[in-house]
């Protein structure tokens, strides 16, 4: 009985935690951030490599922040600099970095990958649904059949 409890309760732990990243990410994807991998260590101690930077391209420049501009090297790829003066190449400039999340963004590069989607998105998945057909197969296994439908059996 603790068993199936404990089980009841990891797949509830999981649809929530999949429903709030699927709201996150609507949410993020509303405002118009979008997620980098800081590549290099040249802007540490503030960002290290891995960090997630979270990017607002509709945030204004200040003095201090991080800008982050187009790589021309990669199209998928950003430059992220200190704003040190307001002379900013506003031709390249994706947006400014709002927070960034250390480590974080390892998992992101990870998730990008074949495998790491498969790690991450789709064996949870496939567990999910395994456990799902059983309960419903006992279930079935359980009823018999009445003209229009099931009645239950009496045990």
């Amino acid at each position: 009985m603790a068993k199936k409890w404990l089980h009841q309760m990891a797949l509830a732990a999981l649809l929530i935690f999949v429903l709030a990243g699927i709201t996150g990410i609507a949410a993020w994807k509303g405002q118009g951030l979008k997620l980098y991998t800081m590549g290099g260590n040249s802007l540490a101690p503030a960002l290290r490599s891995g960090d997630l930077l979270i990017v607002s391209p509709n945030r204004p420049p200040k003095l201090g922040d991080f800008a982050n501009f187009a790589d021309p090297a990669n199209p998928r790829g950003v430059i992220t600099q200190k704003v040190v003066d307001m002379d900013l190449d506003q031709n390249n400039l994706v947006g400014i970095t709002v927070s960034a999340v250390p480590l974080m963004g390892y998992g992101l590069r990870e998730i990008r990958q074949p495998i790491g989607l498969a790690l991450i998105i789709y064996t949870p998945a496939f567990m999910v649904l395994r456990s799902e057909s059983k309960r419903l197969r006992r279930h079935i296994s359980r009823q018999c059949y009445i003209l229009g439908g099931f009645a239950p059996v009496a045990h």
